[in-house]
């Protein structure tokens, strides 16, 4: 028998049925619930902006030789979007770059960096998987997921921006050297905030590791960014506008329906049926469980985190998020099969052991 048959010792009579129960689960949710309509589709919140728009008129008035803050906030006001409380107002960091080198030359950069990434992690995930057909579709579907940085638009969000650094960071990291995933996560959080749940999760793996090195690498990103993003609530705080508006809170429990909406409004997923969706993205989560190597573990807890995370944070208008984590995500589905073979053997076996002991 090949060592990919064996059932792996993690998994247990009892941890095999838990799995097939999530999994039908969350699939039945999805399914019941149906998809999450965004805001946008019928009600526009007093605005006939959308948020792209928004941060590209920013970073042109940037470019114009604005200060970011005073250029942002006035501008979301006049436009109806809240500036209260300060995340609404998104770091500069992506404005400045598209201000310093034009839409033109930060749409290379992103595209540059972008397939950077996917070919180093092309050939990482070689690693991961157990043979060519886990290989040749975690590829497929990596770069599937990724569809969406081809709009042009792509350069003025700061999940694309933030989503590239991530999988740099994944792609990257070795047990030697470690740091410059650090760096690459700390780029993430610079350019979107709500990407600190990569960096949050990779030094809770290094704690759990015992890699103190890394850990305190990890940690040191973290106080930086936290006094550059304390700087930036400061900035937002000073530059505040009369009347402004306050942003309804994000914890908004969109659950597993979110989830998949998300994944799907952020990748090729859009063009199918919901239901498609809903029948993927569980299985995407599963298959991640049973990726090789430490890359998939980093890949996987990814995915997972940021899908726990969003299950209760992010309102319908959010659906974008997804460009965070669905990339990290869709390539779970190469898992998949071996996967649900494992499982269903986990299950025959145990039902063979209860068999032979009565």
């Amino acid at each position: 028998m090949r060592t990919s048959d064996l059932v792996p010792a993690w998994l247990t009579r009892w941890r095999a049925l838990a799995l097939a129960v999530g999994v039908i689960a969350l699939t039945v949710w999805g399914l019941a619930a149906g998809a999450v309509v965004p805001i946008w589709a019928v009600d526009t919140g007093g605005t006939d902006h959308k948020d792209v728009e928004l941060y590209a008129e920013i970073a042109r008035r940037v470019a114009a030789g604005g200060n970011y803050y005073q250029a942002a906030i006035p501008l979301q006001k006049e436009w109806n979007f809240p500036t209260i409380p300060g995340a609404t107002v998104r770091e500069p960091f992506e404005a400045w770059t598209i201000a310093m080198l034009g839409p033109s030359g930060a749409r290379i950069l992103l595209l540059g960096l972008l397939v950077a990434a996917l070919l180093t992690m092309v050939i990482r995930l070689e690693g991961s998987t157990r043979n060519r057909f886990e290989w040749y579709g975690s590829m497929l579907l990596l770069v599937v997921a990724a569809t969406a940085f081809v709009a042009p638009e792509a350069v003025y969000l700061h999940e694309c921006w933030a989503l590239t650094f991530i999988l740099l960071s994944l792609a990257t990291r070795t047990d030697r050297r470690w740091w410059p995933a650090v760096v690459f996560g700390l780029a993430a959080v610079l350019f979107r905030e709500t990407a600190l749940v990569y960096p949050a999760t990779m030094a809770v793996l290094a704690i759990v590791q015992r890699r103190r090195a890394e850990v305190l690498g990890w940690v040191t990103g973290g106080v930086a960014w936290v006094g550059f993003y304390v700087w930036h609530l400061g900035q937002v705080a000073a530059a505040q506008v009369p009347d402004a508006l306050t942003a309804p809170s994000w914890v908004a429990i969109g659950g597993w329906p979110f989830i998949v909406s998300s994944v799907r409004f952020s990748t090729a997923l859009g063009v199918g049926p919901y239901w498609l969706a809903a029948l993927l993205v569980p299985l995407a989560l599963f298959g991640w469980l049973f990726a090789k190597g430490q890359l998939g573990l980093r890949v996987g807890l990814t995915a997972i985190a940021f899908a726990v995370t969003f299950l209760v944070v992010g309102r319908s208008i959010n659906l974008y998020w997804g460009l965070l984590y669905a990339a990290a995500l869709l390539p779970g589905l190469a898992f998949a099969p071996r996967g649900i073979a494992l499982t269903v053997r986990a299950l025959r076996r145990a039902r063979a052991e209860d068999s032979l002991s009565e």
